[in-house]
């Protein structure tokens, strides 16, 4: 029997407003993205690892070495490291969350737990000065993999809030408000950055305070969607038994069983693994390139 066109149209209505509360998680996140990593992170941080390497303003670019774990890195390239390091862990990490988020009914709660966790790791950044250049890799390492982890919590909640033919929409639609969001901060924060005596700051502080106002945009409107999306039960789940974690790691296993017999899907896999590590390369290190060679 045929659904009644009035029912039919409540439904569509109530995932629209859904989907317009799951696009404020873009404009939320994407101020991370474009002021930390982006254009600020890479450039501060090799300035503070230079002043701790005893870099002079004569050495420019300075390519003094600084040790994490006893590994010496170039203060250049330091960014760099931290940024490739927290995508090799995302890579494992990511789909565990990925398992966990398809079978639990508290999406939401884990988009913003781990959307919360990174906020209050990238405000670190802010205590960042003088030569203190190891909080800043441990502040940047954390909120990379929690970022990525609340995306993948966020990506869950789509499948929730959107029927199949609608999903490419309300992606791209997410996309664009992104930009939008992270884009309203950056310029903000560059006019903070290039002219710092119209807020009362050096140029030290109005980067401190720049990519603190990067997790505070994170963090607070993170709320939005945490107060208009609904948490809705697993759908299509594979059946395990244990509890959550014991029954995601299943599904994982099973999923990656099931790629061993796609082998052109595992190409892809691996294909986009390393695509991906360079687009973000390229996007981390253009700040520093411009920086000292532009």
């Amino acid at each position: 029997m045929a659904q009644p066109a009035g029912i039919a149209n409540v439904a569509a209505l109530d995932r629209l407003k859904q989907q317009k509360a799951w696009n404020w998680y873009d404009w939320a996140n994407s101020a991370f993205y474009t002021t930390v990593l982006s254009v600020l992170y890479g450039p501060y941080l090799s300035s503070v690892a230079g002043n701790a390497a005893g870099c002079t303003a004569a050495e420019d670019p300075c390519n003094r070495l600084v040790h994490v774990a006893g590994i010496p890195m170039s203060v250049g390239s330091l960014p760099l490291y931290v940024t490739s390091f927290a995508t090799f862990i995302s890579a494992f990490v990511l789909p565990i969350v990925g398992a966990i988020a398809d079978r639990s009914s508290r999406k939401k709660w884990h988009m913003a737990g781990y959307a919360w966790a990174g906020a209050l790791s990238a405000s670190l950044m802010f205590f960042v000065e003088g030569t203190n250049w190891q909080l800043g890799v441990i502040s940047v390492l954390l909120a990379s993999v929690l970022a990525g982890c609340s995306l993948v919590s966020y990506y869950a909640i789509l499948v929730d809030i959107s029927t199949e033919d609608e999903r490419d929409r309300v992606s791209s639609r997410g996309w664009a408000w992104g930009y939008l969001g992270g884009g309203l901060l950056l310029v903000i924060n560059l006019v903070m950055v290039q002219k710092p005596d119209l807020f009362g700051f050096d140029t030290g502080m109005a980067v401190r305070a720049s990519l603190a106002s990067a997790a505070i945009w994170w963090a607070v409107f993170t709320i939005i969607p945490v107060i208009r999306l609904r948490n809705y039960e697993p759908r299509n789940v594979l059946e395990e038994k244990g509890g959550l974690l014991q029954r995601s790691f299943g599904q994982l296993f099973a999923t990656l069983k099931e790629v061993r017999a796609l082998p052109q899907t595992m190409t892809f896999l691996l294909a986009y693994l390393f695509f991906n590590d360079g687009i973000q390369t390229v996007i981390y290190a253009a700040s520093k390139y411009g920086q000292e060679q532009l």
